[in-house]
C-alpha cells in the first residue's frame, strides 16, 4: 500500500516525541523510590463511635487507631459515604482500617447524616448539609489527642465526589485527598447525563438510592429507638428521579455541589484514580489539567472499582503500598519519592476487554511525565464517502440511518466490569450506523487521550442526539469497541443555556469522546460510526431525527496517537468456552422493526462477619423500545435491600417506572418498607415532566 501521511505520522512519532516511557508493572515504580513501608504495629478498633456536630447531631463512625498514637499523634485518613460501615461496607472498612492503622495512620469511616446509624434524614444525593457536616467532622478529628492535625480523605464513587467537593472548601486540616471513580461536575460528568441526554443509569441509581437512604439503623448500636429513627428516615422519601429529569440543563441545582466549578479553591494535593471501563475516567485528566497543586493520576483497565480490586484486570499489584506512600508524603511529612515520579500512569489495552473476559486484559502500563501534553498535535482524519483519509475530499452529504436502534452492544455508561456489562463486538450496531473506515494500518497505532469529532451536521428535528463510536475493524470484519461519546444538539453551545436546533440548518459541532488507551493492530482499520441513538444507555430523543453529515473539509476525527510497544492480542474468547461467573441474568428479545426488550435481573445474599447480619440484594430492570416509534419506550427498575438478624427482619424497596412520549416523561416512584413480613411504609410520587431539551 502506498505510504500515507497517516502511516508516516504513526511511524515517526516515537516514544521520545510523545514523552512516554514504558515499564513492566506498577509494583516496580514503588520499588524505585528510596522508601519502605512504615513498620507494622498494633492498633485499636472502636466499633461504636460518634462524631458530634452542631445542632445535636451525631454521625456514627468506626475508628482504627494505631497503638501509641496518644503519645505520638498520627495522621488520620477518613472515608465519608452513606453505605453503612456497620454492615454493608464492613469488610472493606475492616481491611483498610487494619491496613492503615497497622502502618501508623488512624482510619475513620463515617456514615453520612441520615445513613447507617447516624442521626438525621437524607432526601437526595450530594446535599449541601453533607459538606457542612464533613467540614465539622474534619475539624473535630484534627483536634483529637491521637491526631497530629493532618487529615486526608479517600473515597470511591460518592466518597470520591465528597473528596473533591470538600477539598473545594479548603478546610485547613485537610492535607490531601485520594478520589476514586469520582466526578466534581454532576451534570456534565456524572452518571445522570451523557452529552446532555438522560441515561438509563440515572433510573437504576434512583431506585437503588431509595434503599440507601431509607434503610434502618442497627438496634445493636442505637438501641430501642431504631424503629423511631427508621420511621423518621422513611418520611424523607422523595422523588429523586423526577428531580434529576426536571433539570435538563446545567442549572443551579446541579451546580449546588459540583466541586469542579470551584476547582480553583482546591489547595491540597490530589491523587485521582479511575478505570477505562468506568464512567468517570475523564475527570482524572481534568483534575491534572485544571489544578495547580501537587497532583497525580492513574487510569487502569478496570471498571467502577478501587485500583487494588479492579475488574477487568489486571488490578494494581500493590495498591496498599501506593496509598501508604501518598499518605506518608502528606500526612506524616515524609519524603517518599512519589511526587518525583511521572504525573500520570495509564494502562494501554492491547484488546477490548470483552475479547478476553473474564481474563485480564493484555497490555502494558505507561507513564506520562505531565498532563496535558504540550505541543503534540492530534492525527486528523477527514470523514469522506465512507472513508477516513488524511486529506479532505469533496463535500458530500451523508445521512445517518434512523430506522433501527443502535446501542445494544454498548449499554452501560458506568460498568462494574462484569462480562455482560462490557461493550460487545460492534458489527451489529455498525450495520445500522453511518460508518467511516480508515486505511489498513501498516504498523500498530496507539490512542492515548480523548478523541474529538468535529462535524457539520443538520437535523430535521429541534431535539436530536449524535452518538459516536470508535472501533477497531479487524481483517475478519469484527469490530471491537475502543471509545464512545455523544452530544444532544441542543447543548451544542454549552449546557447552561441549551438551544433548540433549527430544522435544516447546518451546525458545526464538536463531540469530545471518552478517554481511550488502546493499541490497534497492524492490518486493522480505525472505524468511526455515527448514529442518532445509543440505546439503552441513553434515552432516545422525542422523535426519530434525520441527521445529515456534511462530510469533507468541515468534518474530521482528531485522534491522540502515540507509538508504544505492545503484546500479542489473543483470539476472542468464545461464549461457550468462557467461565460462567456472571452475577446477573440478561434476557433479550430483539424484533428488528418491532419491539426490543431487555430484562436484567441480579440477586445476592451474604452473612456479614462480625455482626451476624445477613444482607440481601435483588434488582430487576425491564427496558422496552419500539423501532417503529422510538418515542414509545418504557423503563421499569426495582431495587430491594434487606437486613436481617434473628428477630430483626427489615427490607426496603425502591421502584422507578418511566414512560416516554414525544412531549414528556411520565414517571412514578415508589418506596416501600417491611418489618418482617409486614409492610410498614409506602410512599408514591407521580410526575409528568415536559421534555424541553431532551
Amino acid at each position: 500500500m502506498q505510504e500515507s501521511l497517516f502511516t508516516r505520522r504513526v511511524v515517526l512519532g516515537g516514544l521520545a516525541a510523545a514523552g512516554i516511557a514504558t515499564f513492566g508493572s506498577l509494583k516496580g515504580a514503588a520499588a524505585q523510590a528510596r522508601w519502605s513501608l512504615p513498620p507494622k504495629r498494633g492498633f485499636q478498633r472502636i466499633e461504636k463511635g460518634w462524631i458530634p456536630l452542631s445542632g445535636k447531631v451525631n454521625l456514627s463512625a468506626r475508628f482504627w487507631i494505631p497503638d501509641g498514637a496518644d503519645a505520638a499523634p498520627v495522621g488520620v485518613v477518613l472515608e465519608y459515604i452513606p453505605y453503612r460501615t456497620r454492615d454493608l461496607t464492613r469488610g472493606d472498612d475492616d481491611e483498610w482500617g487494619a491496613n492503615l492503622a497497622s502502618h501508623g495512620f488512624a482510619f475513620v469511616r463515617i456514615d453520612m447524616r441520615g445513613s447507617g446509624d447516624s442521626d438525621g434524614v437524607k432526601y437526595d444525593e450530594f446535599e449541601t448539609v453533607e459538606r457542612t457536616d464533613i467540614l465539622e467532622a474534619i475539624d473535630w478529628l484534627s483536634r483529637q489527642p491521637w491526631c497530629n492535625g493532618s487529615v486526608g480523605m479517600r473515597g470511591h464513587s460518592w466518597g470520591g465526589n465528597a473528596c473533591l467537593t470538600t477539598a473545594a472548601k479548603n478546610p485547613p486540616a485537610l492535607k490531601a485527598i485520594l478520589p476514586s471513580c469520582a466526578s466534581g461536575d454532576r451534570f456534565r460528568k456524572d452518571l445522570h447525563w451523557v452529552g446532555g441526554s438522560p441515561t438509563m443509569s440515572t433510573l437504576f441509581w434512583a431506585a437503588m438510592l431509595k434503599t440507601v437512604i431509607a434503610l434502618p439503623p442497627d438496634p445493636n448500636i442505637v438501641g430501642d429507638k431504631w424503629s423511631e429513627m427508621w420511621e423518621t428516615r422513611l418520611s424523607g422519601a422523595a422523588p429523586v428521579a423526577a428531580q434529576w429529569l426536571s433539570h435538563q440543563r446545567a442549572d443551579e441545582y446541579w451546580a449546588r455541589e459540583s466541586g469542579a466549578l470551584e476547582f480553583s479553591n482546591i489547595r491540597c494535593p490530589v491523587y485521582a484514580v479511575s478505570g477505562l471501563q468506568d464512567g468517570f475516567t475523564n475527570e482524572v485528566l481534568d483534575i491534572l489539567a485544571l489544578l495547580d497543586v501537587p497532583r497525580k493520576g492513574m487510569i487502569g483497565t478496570w471498571g467502577h472499582f478501587y485500583p487494588g480490586k479492579g475488574v477487568p484486570g489486571p488490578a494494581h499489584e500493590d495498591w496498599l503500598a501506593e496509598e501508604l506512600r501518598w499518605w506518608s508524603q502528606w500526612l506524616a511529612r515524609e519524603e517518599t519519592g512519589i511526587m518525583s515520579e511521572p504525573m500520570l500512569q495509564v494502562y494501554v489495552e492491547d484488546a477490548a476487554p470483552v475479547q478476553v473476559a473474564p481474563a485480564d486484559v493484555p497490555g502494558s502500563w505507561i507513564t506520562q511525565p505531565v498532563w496535558p501534553e504540550r505541543d503534540v498535535p492530534p492525527l486528523r482524519l477527514h470523514l469522506g464517502d465512507g472513508r477516513l483519509s488524511d486529506m479532505p475530499g469533496a463535500d458530500i452529504d451523508q445521512t445517518i440511518p434512523n430506522d433501527h436502534i443502535v446501542g445494544l452492544g454498548w449499554r452501560e455508561a458506568i460498568s462494574a466490569g462484569a462480562p455482560e456489562d462490557l461493550p460487545r463486538e460492534q458489527s451489529d450496531d455498525d450495520r445500522y450506523s453511518l460508518v467511516f473506515d480508515g486505511d489498513v494500518l501498516d504498523a500498530p497505532v496507539t490512542i492515548i487521550g480523548r478523541p474529538r469529532l468535529e462535524v457539520r451536521v443538520k437535523s430535521d428535528q429541534p431535539i436530536a442526539a449524535l452518538a459516536v463510536r470508535i472501533t477497531e475493524l479487524k481483517p475478519d470484519g469484527s469490530s471491537w469497541p475502543i471509545t464512545f461519546g455523544g452530544l444532544n444538539l441542543t447543548h451544542r453551545a454549552g449546557s447552561e443555556k441549551p438551544l433548540l436546533a433549527e430544522a435544516g440548518t447546518y451546525y458545526d459541532i464538536a463531540v469530545d469522546l471518552k478517554f481511550a488507551s488502546r493499541r490497534i493492530d497492524a492490518g486493522s482499520r480505525i472505524r468511526v460510526a455515527l448514529s442518532n441513538t445509543l440505546w439503552p444507555m441513553v434515552l432516545p430523543s422525542p422523535r426519530p431525527a434525520q441527521l445529515v453529515v456534511r462530510a469533507g473539509e468541515s468534518s474530521r476525527i482528531l485522534l491522540p496517537v502515540k507509538e508504544i510497544a505492545g503484546s500479542p492480542v489473543p483470539d476472542p474468547v468464545k461464549a461457550e468456552d468462557a467461565p460462567q461467573t456472571e452475577p446477573s441474568a440478561v434476557i433479550e428479545k430483539v424484533d428488528r422493526g418491532g419491539k426490543i426488550t431487555i430484562t436484567k435481573r441480579t440477586s445476592a445474599s451474604f452473612v456479614i462477619d462480625g455482626v451476624g447480619t445477613t444482607a440481601g440484594f435483588e434488582s430487576e430492570q425491564i427496558m422496552q423500545i419500539d423501532e417503529a416509534d422510538i418515542s414509545r419506550s418504557s423503563y421499569s427498575v426495582r431495587y430491594s435491600t434487606s437486613l436481617s438478624r434473628g428477630d430483626w427482619q427489615t427490607r426496603v424497596t425502591g421502584q422507578v417506572d418511566l414512560q416516554l412520549s414525544a412531549s414528556d416523561f411520565q414517571i412514578s416512584e415508589i418506596t416501600q418498607a417491611f418489618d418482617g413480613t409486614k409492610q410498614v411504609f409506602e410512599k408514591t410520587f407521580s410526575d409528568k415532566i415536559a421534555r424541553q431539551f431532551c
